[in-house]
């Protein structure tokens, strides 16, 4: 039946195109009766305004100018699904790219967390160190102090000993 609508369909702007507008009329009106019967939106467009111009060169004003209306509204129903189905189209696209560039945004924060916790990470081992290294240089520095105050002590002890030494004889 596909192939019967077509073929009617065509014969319908052959027709119309030769300027034999009663067989174009006869086909048209079939093609139309198996595009309500197939339920093929997408055909009436065309069929509806073929009709209008094989009528209109019939001399029939009044059911060309219908079928012009019926062109016209079939036409924007057309159109209408079509225009859905580009926004429904471009709204996934515009999805899509939008968590694309999320997942991007995301990665790039991550990396830049990542790279501030390395960071952190070198701080907290360099102030250990520094930490560790300052604790040696006091206990180095304390240690020297208690050997030098030791050694005078020892000196002081050897100096009172001499002394007291020196005054006995």
């Amino acid at each position: 039946k596909p192939y019967i609508l077509i073929a009617k369909t065509s014969l319908l702007n052959a027709y119309v195109a030769q300027g034999d507008f009663t067989n174009a009329i006869k086909y048209g009106e079939e093609a139309l009766a198996g595009s309500i019967e197939q339920g093929t939106d997408d055909t009436k467009y065309s069929i509806y305004k073929n009709l209008a111009y094989a009528y209109a060169g019939n001399d029939q004003k009044i059911k060309a100018y219908d079928y012009l209306v019926k062109a016209h509204e079939a036409f924007l129903v057309t159109n209408d699904h079509e225009n859905k189905e580009i926004i429904n189209d471009l709204l996934i696209k515009y999805d899509a790219d939008k968590k694309a560039q999320e997942i991007e945004l995301l990665t790039a924060k991550n990396k830049i967390i990542e790279h501030e916790k390395r960071i952190q990470f070198y701080f907290i081992i360099a102030g250990v160190i520094l930490f560790i290294l300052i604790g040696l240089l006091v206990y180095v520095i304390i240690r020297s102090r208690k050997k030098v105050t030791d050694k005078l002590i020892e000196l002081d002890n050897s100096l009172r000993i001499f002394r007291m030494s020196s005054e006995h004889r």
